[in-house]
């Protein structure tokens, strides 16, 4: 079978087609999940929305998550960050480039509760 203009087995070409379904299919949850966030605005249905979805371990993930972002936003260096919560400076890293893209929602979020100091 030639596809793309390589020849590929029926199998290849079968679990292309399902890796690009799955791709689908996720993207289209995501959205979905997006839309009902986006639409609770009372903040005990959302929690009740998250204890309901997320595991204990995922909630606490996030939460972890969500600490790191705004000690960075705080300035706190990411060494002194990683060795509080006892993590790899690499888990960090990721939130460290989101906030210095000028464009970021989670920078956005966090200049409105916390305005960093200007340096940028």
């Amino acid at each position: 079978m030639l596809v793309n203009n390589l020849h590929v087995s029926s199998e290849e070409c079968r679990c292309s087609h399902l890796i690009t379904l799955k791709s689908r299919v996720k993207a289209m949850s995501e959205r979905e999940l997006v839309e009902i966030f986006a639409g609770i605005t009372d903040q005990n249905e959302m929690e009740r929305l998250f204890r309901e979805i997320f595991t204990e371990k995922e909630r606490s993930v996030l939460a972890l998550r969500w600490k790191l972002l705004k000690d960075l936003h705080a300035g706190r260096t990411q060494r002194s960050i990683a060795a509080d919560h006892r993590i790899s400076l690499c888990k960090i890293t990721r939130g460290s480039k989101l906030l210095k893209a000028k464009e970021s929602v989670i920078r956005g979020i966090l200049d409105g509760i916390n305005p960093r100091k200007p340096e940028d």
